[in-house]
């Protein structure tokens, strides 16, 4: 068993990395999402828009909206939102395999560093973009898609080289942990300074973030390095607890073929696929959509629905960093194995959210409660960090980049398909909310029909839960090619 060496070193290098790693995610997924949030100010509301649905419940603040809420600068229909939000994910998809075949055969610094950089002078180019047309927004949507769509296979080819295997699970969340700040960075403060006149409005979020996004890559490639046997002032020792006393595997993925065969007929794989992608469905349908059924179902305001958005995703990230340390110390200490802690972590992220977010339709009229069944589900999120999250490693390290490419590029394909669900069902039931209840008992129908049509799609709004892709993934963890074994 590997043991942790006493490191000299004020901070040790693979720690900078992932602490760089943890802020580049953060900006990736603010620059993602803080849209999600502003696009409630954005869009002007008219008419009967100008008003929550009715849902036969007696919220004492509803339609208490601001000026600023209400004054949009934009005049666009549930579709047009939908469109928007959806456009940065037809680029996500496009460079996911190829840039993890690149970080895995010539490193990950520059693919990261640079889809982040372009990403957030896109960001600043936004309200500009949104002024000039929707669908120049959706360009620039579709462009920032790109940018990014390389950098999430770039860090999971750099954590295979920097990760000592005693510690994988810890630093992977560590820098994944990134993703779900970013989430909270961008639901609480992108509301908060969309309803202020002071800072200007929406537009501030994007100039913000832009600007320190900019600031983060100038900072990733003065201090990163590919690789540690590439940076200058490791320590020896820490180089040897990194490599396993040996740094031949260090930058050898290029050199070995990949097994084609052994990855595209591999049961292992095409489960870890579909529990990747029934996971992010949920996932992206809560992060793109909640913001709008907390606005237009649950009556909240703009500072009130950024602080309610970005609430869980905090608990979230303090959840991912404890259970990544648990799933360690459990590891080190052989108490379970690897599959049984990858088993367990998925297992929960996946009932968890289910069960609590059907729990959200047995209470229409209960606000908080409401409210708190959602913070439950998604901080039950944060235990596929240790799940699934981490077996691209735990299969392949020579080739993680690229199988979190072929799985990240179908998984992210629901990015796609759930606001464009979401703003078809809402569109065409728009009909029904001069009825008392009507939209409420359309949304708890769709609900039900989720349950009977699809067996895995538990959870109200359009939301799904990787039930079977869980149980599936579970059968096969232990069946990993030979081939996939050659290149630990």
């Amino acid at each position: 068993m590997q043991t942790i060496p006493n490191v000299t070193d004020i901070v040790a290098a693979r720690y900078v990395f992932a602490v760089a790693g943890f802020f580049g995610l953060m900006h990736l997924y603010v620059q993602r999402l803080n849209l999600s949030v502003a696009i409630v100010a954005m869009v002007r509301l008219t008419g009967d828009k100008n008003r929550t649905a009715d849902t036969g419940c007696n919220f004492d603040d509803v339609g208490n909206a601001s000026t600023r809420e209400l004054m949009g600068d934009f005049d666009w229909d549930e579709q047009t939102k939908s469109a928007v939000l959806s456009s940065f994910f037809y680029g996500y998809i496009l460079l996911q395999f190829p840039g993890g075949r690149l970080a895995d055969r010539y490193g990950g610094k520059h693919l990261m560093g640079s889809g982040i950089l372009v990403s957030s002078v896109l960001t600043m180019l936004t309200p500009a973009a949104a002024r000039l047309h929707y669908t120049a927004l959706m360009l620039v949507r579709f462009l920032m898609g790109v940018a990014g769509s390389c950098c999430f296979p770039a860090m999971q080819a750099m954590l295979a080289q920097w990760v000592p295997k005693a510690e994988r699970t810890i630093i992977s969340n560590i820098v994944f942990t990134g993703s779900f700040t970013g989430t909270v960075v961008a639901m609480t403060s992108t509301g908060v300074m969309s309803d202020s006149e002071l800072l200007g409005g929406w537009p501030s979020a994007f100039y913000l973030f832009g600007f320190t996004g900019c600031a983060w890559c100038i900072l990733w490639f003065m201090m990163i390095h590919n690789r540690p046997v590439e940076h200058p002032k490791i320590s020896h020792g820490e180089l040897m607890f990194i490599t396993g006393g040996s740094v031949i595997m260090q930058g050898s993925a290029g050199l070995i073929p990949i097994p084609w065969k052994a990855i595209l007929t591999s049961p292992a794989v095409w489960s870890l696929a579909a529990t990747q992608w029934a996971h992010t469905y949920g996932a992206y349908t809560l992060m793109t959509e909640l913001p709008n059924y907390l606005k237009n179902i649950l009556g909240f305001g703009l500072t009130q629905n950024g602080i309610l958005n970005g609430a869980p995703y905090l608990a979230l990230s303090v959840l991912s960093l404890i259970i990544g340390w648990t799933s360690d110390l459990v590891r080190q200490r052989n108490i379970v194995t690897v599959t049984t802690v990858r088993k367990i972590c998925d297992s929960v992220s996946a009932f968890g959210p289910a069960l609590c977010l059907i729990a959200v339709t047995m209470a229409p009229c209960e606000r908080m409660l409401a409210v708190l069944w959602f913070w439950m589900a998604i901080s039950l999120i944060s235990f596929a960090n240790s799940g699934f999250n981490c077996t691209h490693v735990d299969m392949a390290p020579a080739f993680a980049g690229t199988l979190f490419g072929i799985t990240n590029c179908i998984g992210n394909t629901t990015g796609i398909i759930a606001p464009q669900v979401v703003g078809y069902l809402t569109e065409t039931h728009e009909w029904a909310m001069d009825v008392p209840t009507a939209s409420l008992e359309t949304y708890r129908e769709q609900q039900s029909r989720s349950l009977r049509c699809c067996n895995w799609s538990t959870v109200s709004y359009a939301h799904s839960s990787p039930l079977p892709a869980t149980v599936a993934y579970n059968a096969y963890t232990n069946q990993v090619s030979a081939a996939f074994r050659h290149s630990r």
